[in-house]
C-alpha cells in the first residue's frame, strides 16, 4: 500500500486505512485497497478497481445519509 494512505479509527477501535497499490506491467495494475485492523490484531484486507471503489463509496454514502435522514 502507498505511503499516501488516508486513516481513521472508528468508535469501537477498529482502524481503518485506504491506499493505493500498483504493480508495474503492461498494462499497469492498480488497486484501491483498504485494509481494517481490530483491537485483537485481526486484519480484513479488499482491493477495488477504480470503478468498484467509487460504487462501494457511494454505496457508504447513501447508507449514511439515510442514517442522518432519521
Amino acid at each position: 500500500m502507498d505511503a499516501n494512505r488516508t486513516q481513521l479509527v472508528t468508535n469501537c477501535g477498529r482502524r481503518l486505512s485506504a491506499g493505493r497499490f500498483r504493480i508495474p506491467s503492461t498494462p499497469c495494475i492498480e488497486r484501491v485497497v483498504l485494509r481494517i485492523d481490530d483491537e485483537n490484531h485481526d486484519t480484513v484486507w479488499a482491493s477495488f478497481t477504480a470503478d468498484e471503489a467509487i460504487a462501494v463509496a457511494h454505496a457508504l454514502l447513501t447508507q449514511a445519509e439515510k442514517i442522518r435522514q432519521n
